[in-house]
């Protein structure tokens, strides 16, 4: 029931800002509610279809690496209406944030090595670390609080897709690890990649020094 009532929330949510950016003519938000609608749809299609990754390789490696991609294809889906900066290309966008997803999905790995999430926990709960996450850095919810508030869930999908990803693709592997499921999973879910992003930060700093744009 929870599940149904966030989806509804999230969907009222997208179509509305949809709505919005289509009536006034308002590119940005046009874009953003696009971009929400194709995250539902993947993370539906990917959950209902039970899809997942089978190849060869590190479990860690693997866990990264699904996390670093689906965020590349999260940071090119919002690179037009929603860049990392004015004036960066899609390049720079996509170099100048891989830091921060690495080290924010290496401390997602690490917490999966330990606790059992659902599909949907994992989706939370990543996408509530990355929210803030990015908080810090952009500050969206504080120059416009009420909408902030408004499109809550579908900022929580737009940062939960990619957070979403490496745990269920590879359910199967990580269903072999000895994890329990306990409270204290939700703060350490939330801490571990957000430190992960911080630090990452540093990467984007230095790729800034260096002239990447």
């Amino acid at each position: 029931m929870l599940k149904t009532f966030f989806f509804a929330i999230a969907l009222l949510d997208t179509l509305l800002l949809l709505f919005t950016g289509i009536y006034e003519n308002n590119i940005s938000a046009t874009g953003q509610g696009i971009g929400y609608l194709f995250f539902m749809t993947v993370i539906y299609l990917v959950v209902s279809r039970e899809v997942s990754f089978d190849y060869k390789a590190p479990l860690y490696l693997k866990f990264v690496f699904i996390g670093w991609l689906f965020a590349m294809i999260d940071e090119m889906v919002f690179w037009t209406n929603n860049p990392l900066f004015e004036g960066v290309s899609l390049g720079g966008d996509l170099l100048l944030t891989t830091g921060s997803y690495l080290l924010a999905h290496t401390g997602w790995y690490f917490v999966h090595k330990r606790y059992r999430f659902s599909w949907f926990e994992a989706l939370i709960t990543g996408g509530i670390a990355l929210l803030i996450g990015e908080e810090i850095f952009g500050g969206f919810m504080l120059v416009s609080p009420v909408w902030g508030i408004v499109l809550l869930p579908s900022f929580i999908f737009m940062h939960g897709f990619h957070m979403v990803m490496p745990p269920f693709l590879l359910r199967n592997e990580l269903c072999e690890v000895g994890r329990k499921s306990t409270i204290p999973k939700y703060f350490w879910g939330i801490v571990f990649p957000l430190l992960g992003y911080i630090v990452g930060a540093v990467f984007f700093a230095l790729g800034v020094s260096l002239g990447i744009n």
